[in-house]
């Protein structure tokens, strides 16, 4: 392996040890996030619960103690109407209107004062608007009987007071422009003889307690709701949705219709906070008449009962919780610098100590390997080489010193067992010479295109000759036309090894057959050579392929072999990138079955 591709792995390894720590970091720091995502959510939801409730409960009693003054107003008024009743009727208006215009001046709140007789006709009627009292003439005073107020107050006992719901002013059948929010207050005037002689009536400025609740909001975060007892809207999350009541066209802009299961909790109960997908609702109920009034002041409807809302939408909610995880995303991705490049060098020192002790390892296996080697090596030299040698060197010395006495056959006997035993040594030598090579990587692999029965012909056609002395029949059966992409001379080499090794190992009258099979599509050829000589027993087959372990031994006709040529075709069929399988049975026979690429289509 080249220096360049080792770098590449290791670079590949060290990056891929990066991204696991990586990988662990995030998980971790995901898992941080969360959780401080989560417990800031709490926080600060608690926080904002804490702040809208206190913001509802103070609104609440700011219109609570608005709405007593108004009953403290009205009472003062109805008790002076009432110490003015046992003068002349003259002196009675008279004081009256000063008592009214004064009163009117002083508090700045109430748009009307007036005074309303038994029928229901008006007696003193003060206006008070920007910053101006009026005293309205006789003549335009009205008659109020019809009014829906004139009956309630009437029907109320003394010290009693009557709260009209809040609406817009409506002069003429027509709503006043700009919009002036009303609400009616009333209480019955009864003289000594506690007969009722009348009523006082005041028109309060509704927009007074609108503009304090939105001044007196406090809330940095929610909107504030105010709704009546229908759940028509005083101050909605927009303009047009506001008192809806007054108009046809907007009926359907309530709370009701806005948040429908929302609105069920809200009216429900008399205070409290909730959460839902829309948002958070934190509501207290304006209901004064509740406290510190008696029934009768009720009259029977309790139109004064009003919600307070202050709503945080899921979306703000969600904002300022960002905002408040925010600050801490700088120091997130400061940490996460440190830790990536920690990670990187921890990665790179451990995959090299990694690296290191491989290449010790493998240092010490190719070492093993490169001993046992030698060792066979030298074994092969030392006995395998030295005994042909020995064997050649004698008949050497036998024709060199005896050539002349000998018989013509017995010279022709002698002169061909030189000749085998010269080819012997020259095969071990050669395969010898090329095993060499393949240990010291020198040996190169050309792939190229090859038609099996091309490439098999001459080695067939040779060892037939070999076979047929032996009388054993070799048979091809591999079909025309298939196709592998192998090294030419190598592949050769292997099939002329096995080839020959199962003639060597098949007994006379014996069969040995080739055979090739590839299904379309399939990546690989499967050639069998198939014999049924003397076969090989389990220990045999386990050392078949190891250097240090494979023993030479001689054929059926007491052939001669060198112990390194199946060795050669497992190296062989590897580096072309196929595969070397053996089936054997002591007896039967042995089938080696070579793998080899298929050519590309």
């Amino acid at each position: 392996m080249n220096n360049n591709l080792t770098h590449r792995i290791n670079q590949k390894k060290t990056v891929a040890l990066f991204f696991v720590f990586v990988f662990g970091y995030l998980i971790i720091l995901i898992f941080l996030i969360g959780a401080l995502y989560f417990s800031t959510e709490k926080r600060i939801k608690n926080e904002i619960k804490a702040e809208e409730r206190y913001t509802c409960l103070k609104t609440s009693d700011i219109t609570n103690e608005i709405v007593r003054q108004i009953k403290s107003d009205v009472l003062f008024l109805t008790r002076q109407t009432k110490l003015f009743s046992e003068q002349s009727r003259y002196e009675f208006e008279k004081h009256l209107v000063e008592t009214y215009y004064e009163f009117a001046l002083s508090k700045e709140t109430y748009n009307q004062i007036r005074y309303i007789d038994v029928s229901g006709k008006e007696k003193v009627r003060i206006n008070y608007t920007e910053g101006k009292a009026e005293i309205v003439d006789k003549g335009k005073l009205q008659d109020k009987s019809k009014r829906y107020y004139f009956q309630e107050i009437k029907s109320l006992p003394q010290d009693s007071v009557f709260f009209s719901p809040m609406d817009l002013n409506v002069e003429k059948d027509t709503i006043e422009v700009p919009f002036k929010p009303m609400i009616r207050i009333g209480s019955p005037v009864f003289n000594r003889q506690k007969e009722l002689t009348g009523m006082v009536v005041v028109n309060f400025f509704g927009d007074i307690i609108i503009d304090k609740l939105i001044s007196e909001d406090e809330s940095n975060n929610g909107e504030l709701l105010f709704l009546n007892k229908n759940g028509y809207y005083f101050i909605g999350l927009e303009k047009d949705v506001e008192w809806g009541f007054m108009f046809d066209e907007k009926k359907d802009k309530t709370f009701f219709y806005d948040f429908p299961e929302e609105s069920k909790m809200v009216y429900e109960g008399r205070e409290g906070t909730f959460s839902t997908a829309k948002g958070m609702f934190t509501f207290a109920t304006v209901n004064p008449l509740s406290k510190g009034f008696t029934d009768k002041d009720k009259g029977g409807r309790n139109f004064l009962l009003w919600k307070l809302i202050s709503f945080v939408s899921a979306k703000d909610l969600n904002l300022i919780i960002l905002e408040e995880v925010k600050s801490w995303w700088l120091v997130f991705v400061f940490m996460s610098l440190i830790f990536i490049t920690l990670f990187w060098f921890l990665s790179r020192n451990i995959n090299l100590k990694i690296e290191a002790r491989r290449q010790l390892v493998e240092r010490n296996r190719e070492l093993s390997y490169a001993n046992a080697t030698k060792d066979k090596f030298f074994s092969i030299i030392a006995h395998d080489l030295k005994s042909p040698f020995a064997g050649l060197l004698g008949l050497s010395e036998v024709l060199a010193e005896n050539a002349a006495n000998l018989s013509e056959e017995k010279l022709n006997s002698v002169t061909r067992s030189v000749y085998t035993t010269a080819k012997n040594i020259f095969v071990l030598l050669e395969n010898l010479l090329q095993w060499a090579r393949l240990q010291t990587d020198k040996l190169a692999v050309s792939l190229e295109e090859v038609n099996m029965n091309e490439m098999l012909f001459e080695t067939v056609d040779l060892l037939q000759k070999t076979a047929s002395q032996k009388q054993i029949t070799l048979t091809n059966e591999i079909p025309d036309g298939l196709k592998i992409y192998v090294d030419d001379e190598m592949i050769k080499t292997v099939f002329r090894n096995i080839i020959s090794n199962a003639v060597k190992f098949t007994s006379a009258g014996g069969e040995i057959k080739l055979s090739a099979s590839a299904k379309p599509g399939d990546k690989l050829v499967e050639v069998k050579i198939q014999d049924n000589g003397i076969g090989m027993d389990n220990e045999q087959l386990k050392n078949l392929f190891r250097i240090g372990k494979v023993k030479s031994k001689p054929g059926t006709a007491n052939e001669k072999g060198t112990g390194l040529g199946l060795i050669l075709c497992k190296e062989f069929v590897d580096l072309n990138n196929g595969k070397l399988a053996v089936e054997s049975e002591p007896g039967k026979g042995t089938l080696f079955s070579v793998f080899l690429p298929a050519a590309p289509r």
